[in-house]
């Protein structure tokens, strides 16, 4: 990121935002009939500069169709430090979500919100080729960003390497139908957990690099699942297998939020 700063926007991404890390916010830019009288109190509790800007003005910082009549300036996303990330996930036998290739930011801000609501997930991005922590991705999350720690790697097959030779298992979850169920695998925690993207998968070396390849049952329609949707089904029966810790970083704890 060449900025120094984010915009974020919408009244549930803000309000989370508030809650969480108020000191992240530089200044909110609200529309002149903004009446959400718990977002303004929060904001003047915490001293934040505010502008009242009719919606032109408005359009002119954000233009989106779901501004909702409020926008923040925060600093920049901050990522975790991989090492940090696999050294909690192992400590606490927590799961890891690597991501190969996603470039839909929508995608992306889903997967962030859904991985936040279960708790005790790390997400793991490539620096190349994939998208990273944006303005959409942020806002599609709806502050799922604050509960949940997300690193960003030169590469990942080195970063899945490297999670296994801490002794953290690693699965990839392919549409081939031949690989062996997620119903039926030994999911043992602390473990990882591969997604490709819909149009070419995961990388061959990284699949290699793969203790064993899963795939979600669909006896329906010979259709793919969508990516976050596919995550979202894995990690909840990972869920129901055994309660995920939560991961904490710092000061922050990662674990369950209330985004709904």
């Amino acid at each position: 990121m060449n900025k120094k700063y984010m915009m974020l926007y919408g009244k549930k991404s803000i309000l989370e935002r508030l809650n969480t890390n108020p000191a992240s916010i530089i200044e909110v830019f609200t529309k002149n009939d903004f009446d959400n009288a718990g977002i303004l109190n929060m904001i003047r509790e915490h001293n934040l500069p505010i502008k009242s800007l009719t919606e032109k003005k408005l359009k002119g910082i954000k233009s989106s169709r779901n501004v909702q009549g409020i926008i923040a300036k925060v600093v920049n996303f901050e990522y975790t430090q991989y090492e940090q990330l696999l050294s909690d996930c192992s400590a606490r036998k927590c799961c890891l979500i690597f991501l190969d290739g996603i470039n839909d930011p929508h995608n992306l801000g889903v997967i962030i919100r859904t991985l936040a609501c279960f708790g005790g997930y790390g997400l793991v991005l490539p620096a190349n080729g994939s998208c990273e922590v944006n303005d959409t991705v942020l806002h599609v999350a709806v502050g799922g960003e604050n509960y949940l720690p997300i690193s960003i790697v030169e590469n990942l097959s080195t970063a899945v390497s490297e999670a296994k030779s801490l002794g953290i298992k690693i699965f990839s979850s392919v549409v081939d139908i031949a690989a062996k169920s997620i119903y039926t695998a030994t999911l043992k925690r602390p473990l990882g957990i591969v997604f490709g993207s819909e149009h070419s998968g995961i990388s061959k070396e990284i699949l290699d690099l793969a203790d064993e390849k899963l795939h979600i049952p669909t006896p329906g329609a010979a259709l793919s699942l969508n990516i976050n949707i596919a995550c979202a089904i894995a990690c909840s029966y990972i869920n129901n297998l055994h309660r995920l810790p939560c991961l904490i970083s710092g000061n922050q704890s990662w674990g369950m939020s209330s985004i709904v």
